[in-house]
């Protein structure tokens, strides 16, 4: 049960320190300082979000070959490695290798750190406690976005650069938080591991199942409308606000949603 209870804790510290991003709230501006449009800010980040699609099967499977610490610690290092890539700059090309190393890093993180914590639960019989455990860790990740886009306003107002590089801080503390996190004896997922076949699968009730369709095509537009706005709503403030007042705003935002959680 101890080891639970420090999974538990642990990953609480991973998920606030891996989303500390003081950049964050400005990173649109920084990202259009770089390639020196906005429109290329904005490929960054599509850059990102299909690299993360593109990885989410093998690195899926990979979770269930070499176990769920593994798979966090490598998810970690993509992220660190990421960010540094994103503080050196310089180019659009190097922007992008740090936004398909931040997508791999989320496919990593993406149902392996829930199968972490249920592991981890199920090893002691506590299942019952999933959802709600579920809803307080990912809380922190709200809260480690809040309180980093209220003191990354403050220092992207003296140097964009500067708050890029102290990014990279909290990333190398996640990093060393997930290499304590101990490996579930317990794994709940015993499914085949061949890629084909889950693609296959998934692809054909895809085809068959036309609500499926419809609620996954409506899906898809939300988020990737919502998502472009949300990214690009702080170069709308920058035309009206000064910086530091961009960051305040989104970590009101993430705050509700931590309450939320």
């Amino acid at each position: 049960m101890l080891k639970t209870l420090t999974n538990i804790k642990l990953l609480c510290w991973f998920n606030f320190f891996n989303d500390f991003r003081p950049y964050n709230a400005v990173a649109v501006i920084y990202f259009a300082q770089v390639t020196g449009s906005y429109a290329l800010a904005l490929a960054v980040y599509s850059v990102s979000y299909i690299s993360s699609a593109v990885f989410e099967l093998p690195t899926g499977v990979l979770s269930d070959l070499v176990g769920r610490k593994r798979t966090i610690v490598l998810g970690a290092l993509c992220a660190t490695l990421s960010i540094i890539l994103y503080a050196f700059g310089g180019s659009f090309g190097i922007l992008a290798v740090g936004s398909i190393l931040d997508g791999l890093a989320q496919s990593f993180f993406s149902g392996n750190n829930e199968a972490l914590l249920y592991d981890s639960l199920k090893e002691n019989k506590k299942e019952s406690f999933f959802s709600e455990l579920l809803g307080k860790t990912s809380s922190m990740f709200q809260l480690g976005l809040g309180t980093s886009a209220f003191i990354g306003g403050f220092l992207a107002d003296w140097s964009l650069s500067f708050v890029m590089w102290v990014s990279v801080i909290p990333q190398a503390f996640g990093l060393l938080v997930a290499l304590y996190i101990t490996e579930p004896n317990v794994h709940s997922n015993k499914h085949s591991t061949n890629v084909f076949d889950h693609l296959s699968d998934a692809l054909k009730r895809f085809k068959e199942n036309y609500s499926l369709r419809m609620i996954s095509l409506a899906s898809i537009w939300s988020y990737t409308v919502g998502e472009t706005i949300f990214k690009f709503v702080p170069a709308f403030y920058a035309s009206l606000w000064p910086l530091w007042a961009i960051g305040l705003a989104r970590s009101l935002s993430h705050a509700a949603s931590a309450a939320s959680y």
